[in-house]
């Protein structure tokens, strides 16, 4: 520890030091903190709605792969019952 900051040597008798003060502006930037975590703001400062969670983004992705991997062979099969019918007629 640098000089001064001994926690054992003054035991809150600093002169300089306004513990109520210190204490104050920190419950205060822990409450901006929780404040600013429960509603999101866009660039320009406007409240939107916040971000889901871990697992909302994973179901989002997942379905995304899904459709991307299912469409091409939906599209596949549609093919294949369409042409085969014309070619019996």
């Amino acid at each position: 520890m640098g000089p001064g900051g001994d926690p054992f040597g003054h035991q809150e008798e600093v002169p300089h030091f306004d513990k109520q003060g210190h204490t104050r502006t920190h419950q205060r930037q822990d409450r901006r903190r929780w404040q600013r975590d429960r509603r999101a703001l866009g660039d320009d400062d406007i409240e939107f709605e916040p971000q889901t969670s871990m697992a909302g983004h994973f179901f989002i992705v997942s379905g995304i792969l899904v459709a991307t991997i299912l469409a091409p062979l939906v599209y596949i099969q549609v093919m294949r019952l369409g042409s085969g019918s014309k070619e019996r007629d």
